[in-house]
């Protein structure tokens, strides 16, 4: 059976977010958990599992935005001087960091000669005032270094099988805790693989348009849909508040 009989479709999509923070206490979930269905994967390999990737993009579908460049880049390092005797203070290094151009030119440590031996008495003899050489290195600036995530929390979703509340079985992938640490209308994208093959993605799916309040301009969280009730049921981690409260607690598990 080919990659064009499977398909993925969402059945619970998100609707709003609260900007989080970087730490993990602060991170706050978008509502309601993303939750989507896979079907006509019933001939697919079932020794390697299928998984979903999750990633942010804008309205209009244009621009990923699940990494956003920092305000505020780096232009220069500090480097170690040429002079193997020198001896630099934390304090001055802050300062030459702010000031030193990065060389481009790459330097690499001094190597030990063949005939130098290590003498363990000679060491301990040495004066206090005796400076050992120390290694210069080169910095680049790598692409993790200038980026930094917008969307955070479990970005990959491994299939479960679940039931609905309509008391349905399949084959499900839940997002219990996507968050977002910008303002704005955004979408979520979907993309299904089977690790046991490689290619493009099997399918796709695109949430509908939400939007991410700041901390004072958010209205307020939506509580616990039944969906997400019945998952819980099911051993899901799913952090939930009710709408009459601010913020999330610990996993909470609904009866009755």
């Amino acid at each position: 059976m080919g990659s064009e009989s499977v398909r993925l479709e969402i059945v619970q999509h998100p609707k709003i977010a609260r900007v989080c923070g970087f730490s993990i206490p602060d991170r706050r979930p978008i509502q309601p958990p993303p939750v989507l269905k896979v079907t006509g994967c019933e001939y697919i390999d079932s020794t390697a599992p299928l998984v979903v990737f999750a990633s942010l993009w804008s309205r209009d579908l244009q621009h990923n935005l699940s990494y956003s460049h920092k305000a505020a880049p780096p232009f220069s390092y500090y480097r170690i001087p040429d002079n193997n005797t020198a001896s630099v203070s934390s304090s001055d290094a802050a300062i030459a960091a702010e000031h030193a151009n990065l060389s481009t030119q790459p330097v690499n440590p001094p190597l030990p000669q063949p005939h130098q031996q290590h003498n363990p008495q000679s060491a301990t003899s040495s004066s206090p005032h005796t400076t050992i050489p120390r290694p210069k290195y080169n910095v680049e600036i790598t692409e993790g270094y200038t980026q930094s995530l917008l969307l955070v929390g479990s970005l990959v979703s491994e299939s479960m099988d679940l039931i609905t509340p309509e008391n349905e079985k399949g084959v499900f992938f839940v997002f219990a805790d996507l968050a977002i640490r910008s303002s704005g209308f955004f979408r979520l994208k979907f993309e299904l693989f089977h690790l046991g093959r490689q290619g493009p993605a099997l399918a796709s799916a695109v949430s509908d348009v939400f939007q991410a309040f700041s901390p004072k301009a958010f209205p307020g969280n939506l509580g616990p849909t039944q969906l997400t009730r019945v998952l819980q049921h099911q051993g899901i981690q799913i952090r939930t508040r009710d709408s009459t409260q601010d913020g999330f607690g610990p996993t909470r598990n609904h009866h009755g």
